[in-house]
């Protein structure tokens, strides 16, 4: 079976992800299968830009490559999942926190309001939003949104 384990790929970092796609491809193979690992460049910042990136997930045509059908496509996180394929299964290592567990809260990367219209200065890096958002938690009041109301210090780049 052809398979393509696909993941992103932010240039100059390894971790969990990449390990496991790496591992996943060469078991595959071990048992016989023809796997290939499948990356794009991702970067996650500004938030305008990551929409961007899940269309060129979107864009490719992993039907078939260089004349030979791909029969699976397995996608591990975002943007990768929204790759298209007839048989395609994910196996979800990570969420796009940003889009959805933090959604509306300070660590948030999308809102309501253009991203002009935001007060917040960006943080200058994950550990100042945390701390932001472990100062405002104990003010945070519960919403149906799990959104605060409350502006954070700052917010993630």
């Amino acid at each position: 079976m052809n398979i393509a384990v696909c993941a992103p790929q932010v240039p100059f970092e390894r971790g969990g992800v990449e390990i496991f796609s790496e591992r996943l491809a060469a078991e595959l193979r071990e048992r016989g299968h023809a796997a290939a690992l499948v990356t794009v460049p991702f970067k996650w910042y500004p938030g305008e830009r990551v929409l961007t990136q899940a269309f060129l997930w979107r864009l490719l045509d992993l039907d078939e490559a260089n004349g030979r059908p791909i029969d699976l496509v397995i996608a591990t996180k975002f943007p990768p999942y929204a790759v298209t394929h007839r048989n395609k299964v994910v196996w979800l290592v990570h969420q796009f926190r940003q889009a959805h567990d933090l959604d509306r809260t300070e660590l948030g990367q999308f809102g309501e309001l253009p991203e002009s219209a935001r007060s917040a200065a960006p943080c200058s890096s994950w550990s100042d939003a945390r701390s932001a958002r472990q100062r405002s938690s104990s003010r945070r009041p519960a919403t149906s949104r799990g959104g605060s109301g409350i502006r954070p210090a700052c917010r993630p780049r």
